[in-house]
């Protein structure tokens, strides 16, 4: 009984994020990278997979990391790539981790591309690395205390939930662009992004991400109301913790949680 209410509920969730992810393998998200490319928009490549729970795990998602970056320079793509921080170790070892973002930063420079950097808990290691072509993701809580620490120079602003009302997020959003002329504003609600587009004064510095299954129209629109825009492109395997980290809506995010306990035994 239990496994055919994970194979339902697992089923009802793919439906709804198959939509938004490129697929399993790096060839999908490179074609639609490329895809995206070709309508004059830029991309945010990233890929799916757990927290690293050992060494080898986190050196598997470096190494993937690490091509992915490759083929994007190789191929002269408009995209960066975003990396949480948990993928690479800093779960386990906190050095580890370090040692593995500089390879991939590193490689990043040589190759002309801009690296995001999803901190996991304690981040001050992540600011030590002192690199450029790097920026940080974090919720409007975050950007709070990101706008004046001199280490930052870009960030991508997210919104997992509606927890703010327009009018604050659009403050805050304004203090960060205001300071960085890097910002990212990643799945803004629609009435937050026409406040945006219509009373920013820093809208030219603003980078408005949305996930795959976005409305083309409204995103080919943003450049000629002086706003660029992006498309977020995560591929892999691991699409239930894209579903329960990174998907809006709290119904999907639920179903995504109790599928995981569910497997690891948890309930």
């Amino acid at each position: 009984m239990a496994s055919l209410r994970e194979s339902i509920t697992e089923k009802l969730l793919y439906r709804f994020v198959k939509k938004r992810i490129a697929g399993i393998t790096m060839n999908a998200a490179i074609d639609q990278v490329k895809s995206i490319n070709g309508r004059s928009i830029l991309a945010t490549a990233s890929f799916l997979s757990e927290d690293a729970i050992d060494r080898a795990k986190a050196r598997y998602a470096t190494t993937t990391y690490l091509e992915l970056v490759r083929r994007i320079g190789q191929l002269g793509l408009k995209a960066s790539v975003q990396i949480p921080a948990s993928q690479v170790g800093s779960l386990i070892d906190e050095q580890l981790a370090a040692e593995n973002l500089r390879n991939i930063i590193d490689t990043a420079n040589r190759y002309g591309v801009f690296v995001w950097l999803e901190p996991a808990g304690i981040d001050s290691y992540l600011y030590s690395l002192k690199a450029k072509g790097i920026g940080y993701v974090t919720d409007l809580n975050g950007a709070k205390s990101r706008i004046l620490d001199s280490n930052v120079k870009a960030i991508k602003l997210i919104f997992p939930e509606d927890e703010y009302r327009n009018e604050t997020a659009f403050k805050i959003i304004e203090a960060v662009a205001k300071r960085h002329k890097n910002t990212v504003v990643h799945s803004a609600p629609d009435k937050l992004v026409g406040m945006l587009l219509r009373g920013s004064k820093y809208k030219k510095s603003l980078i408005l991400e949305f996930p795959l299954d976005y409305s083309r129209k409204k995103l080919d629109s943003f450049k000629k109301r002086g706003c660029s825009a992006s498309v977020y492109v995560p591929f892999g395997k691991d699409w239930l913790h894209y579903a329960l980290n990174k998907v809006q809506s709290k119904y999907i995010r639920l179903l995504a949680k109790r599928l995981l306990e569910e497997r690891n035994g948890v309930v």
